[in-house]
């Protein structure tokens, strides 16, 4: 439950910041494989990638499609 306020949280902080640092942090959380955190830190990476032209949409996409967790998905 704390990392999943965490990921949200930073991701509305650092909204299109592209912040490399925060990034990997979250990724991070996301590769936990937890099914609840996973969806949040989906969602901080998207908040902090908003409005940026990288490569780690597709990264995040591959992963999504890699993962069995409904949430992730």
């Amino acid at each position: 439950i704390i990392q999943h306020g965490a990921c949200l949280g930073l991701g509305l902080a650092a909204l299109g910041t592209a912040d490399e640092d925060i990034y990997d942090d979250i990724k991070n959380v996301l590769y936990t494989d937890s099914a609840v955190a996973g969806e949040a830190a989906g969602i901080g990476m998207g908040l902090l990638m908003v409005g940026t032209d990288t490569e780690k949409a597709g990264e995040m996409l591959a992963y999504a499609h890699e993962t069995q967790h409904e949430k992730i998905i």
